[in-house]
């Protein structure tokens, strides 16, 4: 089975890509894992809350609200506190490596193709098994217009969430392959089309 990881910069395109690229796929030859949607369902865990509320304390911090634990508030914290960033995912990351690699224990053996989506692949080193890795990239005038018009995101979040990632650039000389997607979408699948038939000719 190949691994391939997927990442690059907010707003880039990652998780339409591996949407895209399922399509040009056969079916039943793919899997995918996001590790994004494994952080969502990781803070809706009580036990998980918990532990990061009591890091916010131990930070001078706060996360919750008078309902309790707030996503929000934590997500606002996390890009304005560098040092307390660096405790959450001292917590978090452990637990998404640990049920990617069951997912992909657990896979049929029909799968060929494993894609992980790993947004922060480059930022900490994230550990995770991979053949190749995939970079999706864009302008960074790109990636702020859609943090601003499609996310609808305030100005002062979009612009530090730009800040505490690796610059485009530097992960793209990081790269096995990337994906520019700056242009048409006619453009964005027609990459993509490339990249799955190299893939799909590896098993032939």
């Amino acid at each position: 089975m190949l691994r391939i990881a997927v990442t690059g910069g907010v707003a880039c395109g990652k998780s339409l890509l591996v949407e895209r690229l399922e399509h040009f796929f056969p079916k039943g030859q793919m899997a995918r894992f996001d590790c994004d949607a494994a952080v969502r369902g990781l803070l809706e865990e009580t036990e998980v809350q918990n532990v990061l509320i009591n890091l916010s304390r131990e930070s001078g911090v706060s996360i919750t609200s008078e309902t309790g634990f707030e996503k929000g508030l934590l997500r606002k914290v996390l890009f304005e506190n560098s040092a307390f960033r660096e405790k959450v995912e001292g917590e978090l990351h452990p637990r998404v490596l640990s049920h990617a690699e069951k997912f992909a224990q657990e896979l049929d053996e029909r799968i060929r193709v494993l894609i992980i989506e790993v947004p922060l692949l480059y930022e900490v080193e994230f550990p995770i098994q991979r053949d190749m890795v995939l970079v999706v990239a864009a302008s960074a005038g790109s990636q702020m217009r859609r943090l601003l018009e499609d996310r609808q995101l305030p100005e002062d979040l979009a612009a530090n969430i730009l800040k505490s990632q690796m610059s485009v650039d530097a992960k793209m000389k990081r790269a096995d392959v990337v994906v520019w997607n700056e242009g048409s979408l006619d453009s964005f699948d027609a990459q993509i089309e490339h990249l799955a038939n190299r893939c799909i000719s590896l098993f032939n």
